[in-house]
């Protein structure tokens, strides 16, 4: 990839980014594939929550790329995974119950809830509504969810 489409690249993703466009409709908007943009989302939530100088700097390989899009899921996962523990007691539900009703197999929804996987929007979305938090996407989800409580 040449080092003014990357820098094209990157703008066009931060900026959309930045202006609530899913990493799904950002991948179709600009014709690349998740490990492609990955990078540049990263970077875009570095700058955006922790200011430039806690970014760590641009992957250089692929297998670099593919790291930094596993660590950049982390976080993601482990406060997906608190809210479902917490509401699964609040709600007085049962795993296999929300797993029935969002359509996933249980192994799938323990994966979920254990922090190991990340749904998909449409499952996200009916997870929150099963659950019976009305969250309006992951953005907003992730910023209302502390893992150190």
């Amino acid at each position: 990839m040449s080092t003014e489409y990357s820098k094209k690249l990157s703008r066009r993703v931060s900026y959309l980014s930045e202006h609530g466009v899913s990493k799904e409709k950002i991948m179709k908007i600009v014709g690349e594939d998740l490990e492609t943009i990955s990078p540049y989302l990263i970077k875009d939530y570095y700058e955006r929550n922790l200011g430039n100088n806690d970014y760590p700097g641009e992957p250089t390989s692929e297998y670099q790329q593919r790291i930094a899009a596993k660590r950049s899921m982390r976080l993601q996962n482990r406060k997906l995974s608190k809210m479902i523990r917490s509401n699964l007691e609040k709600k007085n539900k049962t795993a296999s119950r929300v797993a029935e009703e969002i359509g996933v197999s249980e192994g799938t929804f323990s994966e979920y809830k254990s922090g190991k996987k990340f749904p998909g929007d449409e499952i996200l979305m009916k997870l929150f509504e099963s659950l019976g938090v009305y969250y309006t996407g992951l953005e907003e989800m992730l910023h209302s969810v502390s893992i150190n409580d």
